[in-house]
């Protein structure tokens, strides 16, 4: 029930959850809570010294004041030990999922989740940290409070000063969820995320996990479909220079050089397209809205298996008419929308 409601979860997790209670593929996992972010701000010494530097920051409604307690933030960073009772339950938490998936060390994608993130009003998409491929509970606690420190970057407390918000009014939920093995990943819109037209479905792709392509460090595929009758209206592909993959060595997702035979290879065929097409139309009829689909085919998959979706946002910014006259579409732009930088291991929130 928690993970159901925003208040606990935050509005990405919520999300997720009732598209798996909806019958969407979305991988199994757990929430940390704003309850347990705001236990461990009021009750931890550390938490306690990051809420009075920024209460202090905020009250002086000065940007550079701001630049100065996230600086100071950061560095309080690598002494943040988790309180007892939350470092219990995240253990609970991570086992529980390693034995329902039936394997010891399950790699997991820790992923921000404030509150009031993607509102349609203001959206705080990619200020916040994820991480993928955690996969101890060491790991996964070191991820969950670098998620929870995110909260307090720069970007994050300008863009709340700009929108008359304190890091009160978003609290930050974290969840940890299965790391689906990746063949490809990517993103998928709705309607054209430029042009705004709502006939089509544009989807973005490329080989392995999509933090290349979210970071905005790869040309991916590109494909538009007729949202009507999914027809194929036009694929490209895109020279993809690097790849995404899970290190076991290091613990985490890496980027390394795309192998020359895969630079221009086509990363999706038909009835992959399809699919995604498929499953973007759906979720768009039941949010109601255009939407933002994060997604993952799972190595393995066959025709007719479902696509993994790992983030479900409402597409926000301005509507067609007030778009450029000569609108162009990039990965660039996306990562730009989203405030992503090249972070080896993280991706965007």
């Amino acid at each position: 029930a928690e993970a159901a409601d925003p208040r606990h979860s935050g509005a990405k997790v919520a999300r997720l959850a009732q598209l798996a209670a909806s019958g969407h593929a979305v991988p199994k996992g757990f929430v940390v809570t704003t309850a347990a972010f705001s236990a461990f701000i009021e009750e931890s010494p550390v938490g306690r010294e990051i809420g009075g530097t920024i209460r202090i920051a905020e009250s002086a409604n000065s940007e550079q004041t701001l630049r100065e307690a996230a600086t100071a933030i950061a560095a309080l960073g690598e002494t943040v030990t988790l309180p007892d009772a939350i470092a219990a339950a995240l253990r609970h938490g991570y086992e529980q999922l390693c034995l329902a998936e039936r394997r010891v060390d399950l790699p997991v994608a820790v992923r921000s989740s404030a509150t009031g993130e993607d509102a349609k009003d203001a959206s705080f998409a990619g200020q916040y940290e994820s991480l993928l491929g955690m996969r101890s509970v060491d790991a996964v606690a070191q991820a969950v409070v670098q998620c929870w420190l995110s909260l307090f970057n720069e970007r994050a407390l300008l863009y709340r000063q700009r929108a008359g918000l304190s890091f009160a009014d978003t609290p930050m939920a974290v969840a940890v969820m299965t790391l689906v093995e990746a063949r490809a990943a990517g993103v998928a819109f709705s309607e054209h995320p430029v042009k705004r037209t709502s006939d089509r479905v544009v989807i973005e792709g490329t080989f392995g996990f999509g933090e290349a392509l979210v970071q905005g460090i790869v040309t991916p595929d590109h494909a538009e479909l007729d949202k009507a009758d999914l027809r194929i209206l036009d694929y490209q592909i895109g020279e993809k220079t690097q790849v995404s993959i899970l290190d076991a060595a290091l613990g985490r997702v890496v980027e390394r050089p795309m192998p020359d035979t895969f630079r221009t290879a086509r990363v999706l065929d038909d009835e992959e397209l399809q699919a995604l097409a498929q499953t973007v139309r759906r979720l768009e009829e039941e949010a109601g809205h255009a939407v933002d689909v994060e997604w993952v085919l799972p190595v393995g998959r066959q025709p007719g298996q479902p696509i993994a979706v790992v983030q479900l946002r409402p597409i926000t910014g301005k509507p067609a008419n007030e778009a450029p006259s000569k609108p162009t579409w990039s990965p660039r732009r996306y990562a730009s929308k989203y405030g992503v930088k090249k972070r080896t291991g993280r991706g965007s929130a």
